[in-house]
This record gives structure tokens, sequence and C-alpha cells, in this order.
């Protein structure tokens, strides 16, 4: 409890914990304003309030394996990228740069690898259809591929596992999740 804060959007943003676990992540609005927060649990006390200049609405933070970054979503001008935010420097760096939506990012264990999903318009015959793709970035390289796992369908909260991507699609009209192996690319159903 904190008067400091207005709102915080638990179901549309999920927060993010350290790799020490002793701090957690979240994003708030004070005085109006979009910030992330970062907790210390042991204390229960919020130890940063961080107003991410120019970009006014972020979410889903999610920590980086050597505690030195929160990677988010950011919407600036009406367009959603990724932005890593260095928690030593306090610097932005803008990860994604293009007019489509770019959200749900996760960290691969070594922190080497974020896997993220990006809006896609697939125009068909007579239909326009809109979906995400589940794209893999080597944040070294700055080189992103697209997974393909399910064209035209919303691919959507891609989170590593191990050596294994698990993400939700609507491929057959209902969302469920499934598993996509990094090594050989293929896709395992997890749920029905």
């Amino acid at each position: 409890r904190n008067d400091e804060i207005d709102e915080f959007s638990f179901i549309e943003s999920a927060g993010t914990w350290s790799p020490d676990g002793k701090r957690f992540a979240f994003v708030v609005f004070s005085k109006g304003i979009n910030k992330l927060v970062i907790v210390d649990v042991d204390k229960s006390r919020i130890r940063e309030e961080i107003e991410i200049k120019g970009i006014p609405a972020i979410n889903n933070p999610v920590w980086s394996p050597d505690g030195s970054s929160i990677l988010f979503s950011g919407m600036e001008q009406g367009i959603v990228d990724l932005y890593q935010y260095n928690l030593t420097t306090r610097e932005t760096k803008k990860i994604t740069d293009d007019s489509m939506s770019n959200i749900h990012a996760d960290w691969s264990p070594d922190g080497r690898y974020i896997v993220y999903s990006t809006e896609r318009v697939n125009n068909g015959i007579n239909k326009t259809k809109y979906g995400f793709d589940i794209i893999l970035r080597d944040m070294q390289t700055g080189i992103s591929r697209n997974l393909d796992v399910f064209p035209g369908a919303m691919n959507i909260n891609p989170v590593f596992n191990g050596n294994d991507i698990f993400f939700l699609s609507d491929r057959d009209g209902f969302r469920n999740m499934y598993k996509y192996e990094i090594s050989t690319g293929r896709i395992f159903r997890m749920t029905k």
C-alpha cells in the first residue's frame, strides 16, 4: 500500500522478478504518469520509481538474467516497440523500430536472445487477417528471425523454458499452448 501509486495494471501487464529473487518490478501509474517500480521484497518497500522519458505507456517488463537491465514494451506515438532500460547507466535503448506492435518479450536463460510476438497483417483473397508472429532475436548481433510457427494466427506470450519456447496460439480457433524446439524447429501441442 502506497499513497504515491494511483493504479497498477495487474491484468494487462505482468511484473518481473530480479534474478536473485530479492526485487520485483512492475508498471504503475503515479500522478498520472506510467512508471516502472522496483520493490525490495524483504523490506516490502519501493526502492525506485523510474519514469521512462519519452515513452508514455509501458508494460510487460522482464528482467535480464544478469540483472543489469529490464526489457519492456513501450508505446510512443501510437507504436509499440521493445525497449531495454539499463539499471546502472539509466539509459533506455530501443530494440525494435517498426510500425508493428512488438509485445510479450522474454529472455533466454543465458541472456543472449530474446523472443517476442510481433503484429503481422496478411492480405489474402478478399480478406485481411491480423495475427502475431514469434520472433527470436540475437541481442549480440541484432539479427532477428521469424520462427514461422503458424502464419496468420495469434501467436503470443512466448517464453523460454531451457532450450525450448512455449507460446499460445489460436491457430485452429481455440487458444492453446505449444512448444517450439529451437534445435529442430519442431512444434508440439501441449494443451487441447
